[in-house]
């Protein structure tokens, strides 16, 4: 009976502390500046999520008008666009995509990516993906 109540705890336990680890919560992680992006004023949120703990990680989708691409791509260290294939997570996007406008960067202590799908004329989706890694 007291192994029962000692596993039946021990399991309490990590299941809590996983899901504070790799829960999606809201970007307050000290890291979290380092990799967290906001989106012009004016953008539609489409989704966001965050993940404090291990790795860090900030995910956002949301749209801007075509004339924000510069300004959204000048508020992160991603400095070469359409240079790499998209990762795995990012191909199925791109795939799905006319047109797109691609980025990723790493310094070994955050990894960035980027994919602005280009393929409306009147409002593009931007999907980026921000990781402290070290």
């Amino acid at each position: 009976m007291l192994k029962r109540v000692l596993i039946a705890c021990s399991v309490a336990v990590l299941t809590a502390a996983c899901g504070v680890l790799f829960s999606g919560g809201a970007c307050t992680d000290e890291f979290m500046p380092l990799v967290r992006l906001t989106p012009p004023a004016d953008s539609r949120v489409i989704s966001e999520s965050c993940a404090t703990g291990f790795n860090p990680t900030h995910n956002i989708a949301f749209t801007i008008r075509p004339d924000q691409v510069a300004e959204v791509q000048a508020s992160v260290a991603i400095n070469e666009w359409n240079s790499a294939e998209p990762t795995d997570r990012f191909g199925e996007l791109a795939a799905r995509a006319d047109t797109y406008s691609y980025g990723i960067y790493s310094d070994g202590a955050v990894y960035l990516e980027m994919l602005i799908d280009t393929s409306s004329a009147t409002r593009y989706v931007v999907h980026y993906s921000g990781a402290f890694v070290d």
